[in-house]
């Protein structure tokens, strides 16, 4: 088979001219959009990078908390765990977040503990005292992290 150079050269002209000016434009901007949009890649990365740099000199504070625990005694598994991380010089909370059906339901219903309705949610009051309780301690984690800082 035989192609003549000519002719297939003035086909592709012929296409060229048939292909509407929008169709260049949506090509044109398609190709600025993606310049544009590198560009905010690359400033954005840089952001992040200035932050983690300013994140790294200061300490975050941080703790290890257990969580759906049993509110009545602790599983050697836990006191095993424990042991571990105090041993390793890390935090961890007194307070655990225990096993609690209020806390389930609140998850669920997605709403605070104090929306609800203590008619129809067992041992409520138990999980308000025990989110209390581990609220005081976080606060009290990030006040202390905070003069220290100071």
């Amino acid at each position: 088979m035989v192609i003549d150079q000519a002719a297939v050269l003035e086909l592709i002209d012929q296409l060229r001219a048939a292909v509407p000016p929008e169709v260049s434009q949506a090509r044109r901007i398609t190709e600025e959009a993606t310049r544009i949009t590198e560009r905010a890649q690359e400033e954005g990365d840089a952001v992040i990078a200035r932050a983690q740099e300013q994140a790294a000199r200061r300490a975050i504070p941080h703790s290890f908390v257990f969580i759906r625990t049993n509110a009545l005694i602790a599983t050697r598994e836990e006191k095993r765990l424990a042991a571990s991380i105090g041993a390793n010089g890390l935090p961890l909370t007194k307070v655990r977040l225990n096993e609690r059906t209020a806390f389930s339901a609140m998850f669920e219903a997605k709403v605070a503990l104090d929306e609800l309705d203590p008619e129809w949610i067992n041992g409520l009051e138990e999980a308000r005292v025990n989110a209390a309780a581990f609220t005081a301690e976080v606060v009290a984690m990030l006040r202390n992290a905070e003069r220290k800082a100071a």
